[in-house]
């Protein structure tokens, strides 16, 4: 998983671009931020805890679907 949202990141040229276009569009399903937090509490640190934090505020309150 951290590859892959890397990639899609540097692609898209911007950091935490995989989250911003979840939210935009159908670029990234859902499921990508449930397994990024899932990932996390897992023990596994391929983002910054604030990121984490912001994906895991999402699933609890989605404000974009």
């Amino acid at each position: 998983m951290n590859e892959d949202l890397a990639d899609f990141d540097r692609e898209a040229g911007y950091p935490m671009a995989w989250y911003f276009l979840m939210l935009a569009g159908k670029a990234v399903p859902h499921w990508v931020a449930e397994a990024v937090v899932e990932d996390a509490l897992d023990g596994f640190a391929y983002l910054r805890q604030r990121d984490i934090d912001v994906a895991r505020k999402w699933l609890h309150r989605p404000y974009a679907v």
